[in-house]
């Protein structure tokens, strides 16, 4: 027993009132609706155009599409700026925090004064003493400190000190900086 088979498929789109039979009618049609078709609505002429877009009828779909790149771009200049202060000692922009060190939060002090900054804070992380030594004084030169002692720099006018409190693996670490002091005579 054969089964009934449709001579064509049926497309519900309608041409000049009539319903498309796609391979009765559509092979009648003449080679510029085939194209309109397959390619889409004719072109329009330029002077539509810049009607079109004068009346905002395109122009809302891009403004929000470049409002939410805007707003991206922002957001992610935003994330980088939170987290590159994160790098840093708090209450400075110029001594780097070591990685494996976080910030005691409410230990940070800053004074602003003629004479100069003083900033006290503090970082506390599971390192030893030797590796947060060797990394200031590796770290500090490049950005333009020279050693004074063994936990001290120099630079422009001003001293930063580090001091330990605890022990190796629970340590913490105390930053000073302050104006440097002219020798009195």
């Amino acid at each position: 027993m054969a089964l009934h088979q449709q001579p064509a498929s049926f497309d519900y789109a309608q041409d000049e009132g009539e319903p498309l039979w796609h391979k009765e009618k559509f092979l009648t049609l003449s080679a510029a609706k085939r194209s309109r078709r397959a390619h889409g609505p004719k072109a329009r002429p330029a002077h539509e155009l810049e009607r079109m877009i004068q009346s905002d009828a395109i122009m809302p779909y891009t403004r929000r599409k470049m409002l939410r790149r805007t707003l991206l771009v922002l957001g992610l200049v935003l994330a980088a700026a939170t987290a590159r202060a994160a790098d840093f000692v708090p209450g400075t922009e110029d001594v780097p925090l070591m990685p494996g060190l976080a910030p005691v939060e409410g230990a940070s002090v800053v004074f602003d004064k003629p004479e100069g900054r003083i900033v006290e804070a503090a970082a506390r992380g599971k390192l030893d003493r030797g590796k947060v030594r060797d990394f200031y004084g590796a770290t500090l030169p490049q950005l333009g400190w020279s050693a004074a002692s063994r936990d001290a720099w120099r630079r422009e006018g001003e001293v930063l000190r580090l001091d330990f409190r605890g022990s190796d693996g629970n340590l913490t670490v105390g930053f000073t900086l302050s104006p440097q002091q002219e020798p009195r005579p």
